[in-house]
């Protein structure tokens, strides 16, 4: 995909690159086994997501125990209606959450938000 290509250009000239495998897929059902990953970073994502529960609860199943999860995404102030009125477009489906319903979302996991 156009996406991928992008990504393997960016990162080609790194000492890295070679470590590096690039996929695409759903993030409410990652091909990874349980407790695989020492760290998941996601940026800008969950936006995009409806089931944000679901997506969050998958990344901690592929996470493994003590691990490390970044997350960084686009929250509403409710007094923000200009941001909430841009993030409602079609093209955001819309999902934009507040940042008290997105501490929630964690509610049930073992995790340290600041």
């Amino acid at each position: 995909s156009e996406v991928i290509e992008k990504a393997q250009s960016l990162y080609k000239k790194n000492s890295c690159y070679s470590k590096l495998h690039f996929m695409v897929g759903d993030v409410s059902h990652l091909p990874f086994n349980d407790n695989f990953f020492d760290m998941i970073l996601c940026e800008s994502v969950l936006i995009f997501v409806s089931d944000k529960e679901t997506a969050i609860n998958e990344m901690f199943r592929v996470l493994k125990p003590f691990g490390y999860m970044g997350l960084n995404e686009i929250v509403a102030n409710d007094s923000d209606y200009s941001l909430m009125q841009y993030f409602s477009r079609k093209e955001f489906l819309g999902y934009l959450i507040n940042k008290n319903e997105f501490v929630e979302l964690f509610n049930g996991h073992s995790v340290l938000l600041s």
